[in-house]
């Protein structure tokens, strides 16, 4: 991995291998190999999650880690929530690169539809969600919890665009353990 010999298709079974035997030499080696990798491109140590896979085990991860509970929010083929959207064919949108950048940086580009704000309300509430639509009179909104509210907006102080709901962060997932 070091010399960049290993196919990018199996650089995730090499590391977790490798990872897994617990041997100081290999772990010192492995920590050699993430620390040569670019430090400024969040997306480096995760390349080589963008080749190769097993779809049984992201189909896993996807609908029962709680790390990650993407269901919660996602959804695939009518299954899962609507707060984020709907990954049925987000591959035939979006290259794998840009798919691992929205998972490691959620908020450099949010899909149109899904920017959340919070209302800051004159009666010193805070209300936040999803936008989904807004006139002249009121602005709706999807809550995290999923409901529907409608706030007049001569009842809103100030607006504030909001992170994604989306973890900042995620945990690296180790497909072994699935």
């Amino acid at each position: 991995m070091i010399a960049g010999k290993v196919p990018t298709e199996l650089l995730l079974d090499v590391r977790e291998a490798a990872a897994a035997r617990k041997l100081p030499e290999l772990l010192i080696k492995l920590d050699r190999f993430d620390k040569s990798l670019a430090a400024e491109d969040v997306k480096a140590r995760y390349r080589d999650v963008l080749s190769g896979g097993d779809p049984r085990i992201g189909h896993r991860i996807f609908y029962e880690k709680a790390e990650v509970s993407c269901v919660r929010c996602h959804r695939i083929n009518w299954l899962g929530g609507m707060v984020g959207p709907d990954l049925t064919e987000v591959g035939t949108r979006q290259s794998r690169d840009q798919i691992l950048e929205s998972i490691l940086d959620p908020n450099k580009v949010i899909a149109p539809g899904y920017e959340s704000i919070l209302l800051f309300l004159k009666d010193g509430d805070v209300v936040g969600g999803v936008l989904k639509s807004e006139n002249e009179a009121s602005i709706t909104l999807r809550t995290p919890t999923d409901d529907t509210v409608t706030i007049a907006k001569d009842k809103v102080r100030t607006r504030k665009k909001d992170l994604s709901a989306m973890p900042q962060n995620a945990p690296r997932i180790s497909l072994a353990a699935s």
